[in-house]
């Protein structure tokens, strides 16, 4: 079974690098897939966890909960969907279709630095 984040620490600016750069669709990782797809799909996966720990912690903390409201907005603007479906948004954009959305939430957002 292998693991869902290959690299759990990378942050997620690397990872939106990572998937805009022309130069990653050029590397061809051990199962035929490019270095781009697997970044994509890493993405996704931190954001569904930072979206499931935001979601949960929400009712216990005023701040976490004003974060959330504001990424509900960005994530509307940026990607046509609430904070809660944005990672599922860019799963279906896959890794062509979802560096426009992800460059404009993240460059609006500090609460992604995490």
């Amino acid at each position: 079974m292998r693991p869902v984040v290959v690299r759990p620490k990378v942050e997620l600016q690397t990872l939106v690098n990572e998937i805009t750069d022309s130069e990653t669709y050029k590397i061809t990782e051990a199962d035929g897939r490019s270095f781009a797809e697997h970044s994509h799909e890493q993405l996704v996966a931190k954001l569904q966890r930072i979206i499931g720990l935001a979601t949960f912690n929400r009712d216990r903390s005023e701040t976490i909960d004003k974060q959330v409201r504001r990424l509900d907005e960005l994530c509307q603007d940026a990607a046509g969907v609430n904070f809660n479906g944005f990672a599922s948004r860019l799963r279906e954009k896959g890794r062509t279709g979802a560096p426009k959305s992800l460059t404009n939430c993240l460059a609006l957002s500090p609460v992604w630095k995490s």
